[in-house]
């Protein structure tokens, strides 16, 4: 009850009251700040631009010598730029993470019968999300590709660490 009424004595004097109001507030933004810190989702590795997050690549307890989860996942696409098209094979450049750094490679896609091309207006993705993604392909040939063309190249096998592979359908982005 004594307690109850200092506390309360604190409170009817607004000098003090605004002392402490002021000092609950700052001890709470403190806190925060820390927690805000230590729970953030990015840390970075390394100063330099090439190095990415460990978090970002979703390897949880990465240990130096076993692969990371981003390592252990599938790929089944490449974007990049068209660097040169040919009748059976188009050749690109495609950026792309490995062993913790940002990548650029050269890679060959084959072409063959099965491989489809599509050209994507991402002006309909952007307005409308991915319910828009079915207007937003319009079906084009091999010979629309050109040099310099934004290409999104997907395969029906996993495609990791390969440079050359089997496009089964590619996809002008623009």
């Amino acid at each position: 009850m004594n307690l109850f009424k200092k506390t309360s004595n604190l409170l009817n004097k607004p000098e003090k009251s605004v002392i402490l109001g002021s000092f609950i507030l700052l001890l709470i933004l403190v806190i925060l700040f820390i927690a805000g810190y230590y729970y953030s989702p990015i840390k970075k590795t390394s100063s330099d631009d090439n190095q990415v997050s460990s978090r970002i690549l979703g390897a949880v307890d990465y240990k130096e010598g076993e692969p990371s989860q981003a390592e252990l996942r599938i790929r089944k696409s490449y974007s990049g730029r068209v660097k040169e098209v040919k009748e059976n094979y188009i050749i690109f450049e495609a950026k792309y993470i490995r062993d913790n750094n940002i990548v650029l490679s050269t890679l060959k896609a084959n072409l063959n019968t099965d491989t489809s091309f599509y050209k994507k207006n991402m002006a309909i993705i952007y307005k409308y999300g991915h319910q828009g993604e079915s207007e937003a392909l319009n079906s084009i040939e091999r010979k629309d590709l050109k040099k310099g063309d934004r290409v999104l190249v997907y395969a029906k096998e996993n495609i990791k660490y390969k440079e050359e592979f089997m496009a089964s359908r590619i996809e002008k982005i623009n």
